[in-house]
Formats: structure tokens, sequence, C-alpha cells
């Protein structure tokens, strides 16, 4: 069976945005009163932020090993030894000659 969804009246509404900044009002005033709230939660975001780097370090690991895969492909790939303007599409050619008239 499918969930069923009612739309939220106007009074909902308001009451969820009162929760919602005494909310924050409660955390910011814990933020400034307690020092032991201010250590758990900058130890919480020094955690989030050690996560965060090391999940960059994996990736541009993979980014690494995706380019020397790249790299590997294109060295083995034979490369035309002279190439002429009648190797490359009319396009290019067109562009080249524009950019040398400015």
């Amino acid at each position: 069976m499918a969930p069923s969804y009612s739309v939220l009246t106007t009074e909902d509404f308001a009451f969820n945005a009162v929760t919602l900044i005494n909310a924050f009002r409660t955390l910011a005033q814990s933020f400034f009163t307690s020092a032991a709230f201010r250590r758990d939660f900058f130890s919480i975001l020094h955690d989030l932020l050690a996560h965060a780097a090391g999940d960059v370090a994996d990736a541009a690991i993979q980014v690494r090993g995706m380019a020397g895969d790249v790299e590997d492909r294109v060295k083995a790939q034979s490369m035309p030894t002279k190439v002429g303007l009648d190797d490359l599409p009319a396009t290019v050619v067109n562009s080249l000659v524009d950019e040398a008239k400015d």
C-alpha cells in the first residue's frame, strides 16, 4: 500500500517553523554557554573534516590511476608521423585560419 501524503496546513507549517527556530536557538545557547558542548561540537566537526579529507584522498588516488591508464593507452596507439591540413576536419582548418587572421 502506498503511503498517503497530506498537504501541510498553514498552522502546521508555522508550528514546525517555530519548533525549528527554537531548536537552533537552544543549540546556539548551548554552544555559547557550555564548554563541554563546544568541545563535543568541535570534536565531531574535526572527525567529519578528517573523514572528508580521507574521501578526497581516495578519490585523488583513483583519478591518478585512471590518468595513468589513459596515458598508457595513448602511448600504445600509433600516431601518424606527419599530419597535414588534409587530415583535419574543415571546421578545424577554418578556425585555425580565422585565428591566424586575427
